[in-house]
């Protein structure tokens, strides 16, 4: 008689997701969402996202094109669950293709612009 061996699948890490720490995504956005706040993000946006992430947050950018990696479409249900925090950060350090806004834009215009991403969604 054999031994019964017992096969045990440990989880694999998923590389391509993005996820920022858990001290990030606790962080709560100061700014309130309001007319004036997403106003005042859209011109950043404009600015600073519109190329890649396309005017209406689709990922569709003029640019998109030429990136390695995809831009978020920021209309999709599975962002949409992303914290503040973790949008914050990860405005601020970037990755790959994304750039960093962490020396150009304020914590303030940052999170005005994540009022107005927040937005594509509903």
């Amino acid at each position: 008689m054999q031994p019964k061996h017992e096969t045990v699948l440990a989880p694999v890490e998923d590389t391509t997701k993005w996820v920022a720490p858990e001290t990030a995504q606790q962080l709560k956005n100061p700014t309130e969402s309001n007319e004036a706040t997403k106003a005042e993000g859209a011109i950043v946006y404009k600015k600073n996202c519109r190329s890649c992430h396309g005017k209406d947050g689709d990922g569709q950018g003029a640019e998109a094109a030429d990136l390695k990696t995809k831009p978020t479409d920021f209309r999709d249900t599975n962002f949409s669950k992303q914290s503040d925090g973790s949008m914050l950060w990860k405005i601020q350090k970037g990755r790959g293709d994304m750039t960093a806004f962490e020396k150009d834009l304020t914590e303030d215009e940052i999170w005005k612009t994540i009022n107005y991403i927040r937005s594509f969604s509903k």
